[in-house]
């Protein structure tokens, strides 16, 4: 059953009017839409009936999902890249971080650099990379993941901070220490707990 001109460009305006930015996308979308509604209506479904039901075989989670999903396939290989030296990185400044902390316990000669090569490394290099990575995949629009990410962050770096500075007896450290204890107790904490309650039910 082929839609009337007017059925066509209510659905245009509903993708039009959504969160979709490629144009091609759209186009896409209104060619599936399209056939799915008059499959529908070809079993005796009225329009608005058959194009509920499309959405939902179409995107059940909304278009949103579907912009995602694209800009994620159509960037794969680049994030598959991104992610490679994200571990990398991590990898190489934790294992610098655990084989410094041996040396420096045992008095053995190269301990305090690689324990400060590690230390800065994890908090200015890897955790944030970690935390756009994950802050640009789940936050979305929702201001306390936002919050969550961002509190996380800035307590990992003031504490890797504080080690530094400790290790290389500079002024400070306690100060650093106790604003990153202070951020990671009363920032990140809360966000962190009241997200794992709201899932629990």
């Amino acid at each position: 059953m082929a839609l009337s001109t007017q059925q066509i460009e209510q659905i245009t305006y509903e993708l039009d009017f959504s969160s979709l930015k490629s144009k091609h996308l759209k186009e896409d979308l209104l060619d599936h839409f399209c056939c799915a509604v008059e499959v529908y209506m070809s079993r005796k479904f009225s329009f608005s009936e058959a194009f509920e039901r499309a959405k939902q075989d179409i995107c059940p989670d909304g278009l949103d999902e579907i912009q995602k999903e694209t800009i994620y396939l159509l960037n794969y290989k680049k994030i598959k890249f991104m992610k490679r030296i994200l571990f990398i990185f991590g990898f190489v400044f934790c294992f610098l971080f655990a084989i410094g902390f041996m040396f420096k316990t045992l008095r053995w000669p190269y301990g305090g650099m690689m324990l400060i090569i590690g230390t800065l490394g994890i908090g200015f290099i890897f955790l944030p990379l970690l935390s756009i990575h994950y802050y640009r995949l789940k936050a979305n629009k929702i201001l306390s993941e936002k919050m969550k990410y961002v509190l996380g962050t800035l307590s990992a770096f003031t504490f890797s901070l504080s080690v530094a500075f400790r290790l290389l007896h500079l002024p400070l450290a306690d100060i650093t220490f106790a604003l990153s204890i202070l951020l990671f107790s009363f920032g990140f904490l809360p966000f962190f707990f009241f997200k794992m309650y709201k899932k629990s039910i």
